[in-house]
């Protein structure tokens, strides 16, 4: 019988694990007093924790920086004359990017490439507005007709091998680690973000409304609402997990709410954060990548700060 009973114990602890609901541990990363990095304005994340954003330094311009968990920051070199913005990182660390010229209207944009962590700073193509960057150093964007006469939006891709112009209606939005390119339309829905395995994120939208979905396939689904009634669901990022991260809203006079998606499982963020006492709000989250960290928008103690929220397991003791 007592070991019938310890075999039971064992069984159900099983059980719980399984389906415990990891709770995310708070980090004020920036735009907040209390941040990590002073007047910081994070961008995005790569699946090392390592994430970029801007840092104002008192001036209408800001300055280009990296963190890295236990490296710290690191500076972009600026340029006279110039200021760099960043628009998306990779596994590697290299972060991808544009030079513009000061105080000059029309100006030429640089492209380039940044690794914080080894130094490395490469120049690429000019007058483009690069989107995203994947594994192999693949970057996708637009490119203007103000450099190169092709038209207004036309799409590129731009690697180490080659600067091709692509061919599409559309603008691109994404590129991922099998070389994969995803344009703003696809099917009946305006896409957002797709991962490794093709799913893509994005939304179907009305005058008033909007809803959250998915396309696997060429097949669209809706993601799963929460258990009242709400006007509006945005799906923002997916990972490679196929979690998904969003926000909604209950009216137009009230602030998003920020939201996670676990397979057919709708998820409150601000119900499973773990404040220390703090008054924590999530609004808008911006990426979740396959750590299932999430870098976000929100309030913390009534002022506006940028967020990084670590998933910590919750035993089936507690």
């Amino acid at each position: 019988m007592k070991n019938f009973i310890l075999f039971l114990i064992a069984t159900l602890n099983c059980f719980c694990n399984l389906f415990a609901q990891d709770k995310y541990e708070v980090i004020v990363i920036g735009n907040n007093k209390d941040s990590i990095i002073p007047n910081f304005s994070i961008g995005r994340i790569n699946n090392k924790g390592q994430c970029y954003g801007m840092v104002t330094n008192g001036t209408s311009l800001s300055t280009l920086v990296a963190w890295d968990p236990i490296e710290g920051v690191k500076r972009f070199n600026e340029f006279d004359g110039w200021y760099a913005n960043a628009c998306d990182i990779n596994d590697r660390g290299y972060i991808v990017g544009v030079l513009s010229q000061k105080g000059v209207n029309p100006t030429t944009n640089i492209a380039f490439l940044w690794n914080p962590w080894t130094e490395e700073l490469k120049f690429g193509p000019y007058d483009v507005s690069p989107r995203a960057i994947n594994a192999s150093n693949q970057v996708v964007g637009s490119i203007s007709s103000n450099g190169y006469g092709y038209g207004s939006d036309t799409s590129f891709i731009w690697d180490s091998e080659k600067f091709a112009i692509l061919s599409s209606s559309y603008r691109v939005l994404d590129i991922n680690d099998k070389g994969e390119i995803l344009h703003e339309m696809t099917g009946t829905m305006n896409a957002k973000e797709f991962n490794n395995e093709g799913i893509v994120i994005g939304t179907v939208s009305s005058k008033t409304s909007s809803m959250a979905c998915v396309l696997v396939n060429g097949n669209r689904k809706l993601l799963p609402l929460p258990s009242y009634p709400v006007i509006s669901t945005q799906a923002v990022s997916i990972n490679n997990l196929g979690e998904i991260v969003g926000y909604y809203l209950k009216s137009k006079y009230t602030n998003p709410i920020g939201c996670l998606w676990i397979g057919e499982k709708f998820i409150d963020l601000n119900s499973i954060i773990i404040t220390n006492n703090s008054k924590v709000e999530i609004i808008s989250p911006i990426q979740i990548n396959d750590r299932s960290q999430i870098i976000a928008n929100g309030y913390y103690n009534g002022e506006w700060a940028n967020f990084m929220l670590n998933p910590i397991k919750e035993s089936s003791e507690n």
